[in-house]
């Protein structure tokens, strides 16, 4: 069958990729799959997600709004630990780098320095100053049972 006047194709290339999408475009824009295609279920998809129950449908869940929050149910704030620090007294190494990176990102883009920075220009030697210095930021440690310590570097065995 010929194409008609109002649907000419402009390549065969463009023709293909819009016989390939169009049953997606018409989902994407609001409309209404033909009913053959609503019918069928893709076996994949299926695996992927689970079959639906005749009371979830996609008119039951509320539409999606860009600019609203939406919290999750299964959101699991940390608490602070409430007993002394468990953890032993030393700045690990992935500890100590962090917070140098850290530091030296702020210093990099115009944080002003926490120490005397004498003639030193480059952010991470100013950063690691600050560190020995007992100047920089102080790591929270995570605990296994979801709960965090915070600890000041004074409190730590050098």
């Amino acid at each position: 069958m010929p194409p008609s006047d109002s649907k000419k194709r402009k390549s065969r290339g463009e023709g293909a990729a819009a016989d390939a999408e169009g049953p997606r475009r018409r989902r994407a824009s609001g409309a209404e799959p033909p009913p053959a295609l609503k019918a069928e279920e893709d076996p994949e998809e299926r695996e992927l997600f689970g079959a639906l129950s005749a009371a979830q449908s996609d008119s039951d869940h509320a539409p999606y709004n860009e600019g609203e929050s939406q919290i999750l149910d299964n959101t699991k704030v940390p608490k602070r630990s409430t007993q002394p620090n468990k953890s032993p007294p030393f700045l690990t190494t992935y500890e100590r780098v962090r917070i140098i990176g850290q530091r030296a990102l702020q210093l990099s883009m115009n944080a002003e320095p926490r120490v005397d920075p004498k003639s030193e220009t480059d952010p991470i030697a100013l950063a690691t100053m600050e560190l020995e210095a007992g100047e920089a930021g102080a790591p929270r440690r995570f605990l296994p049972d979801g709960s965090y310590e915070d600890w000041r570097l004074s409190d730590f065995a050098w």
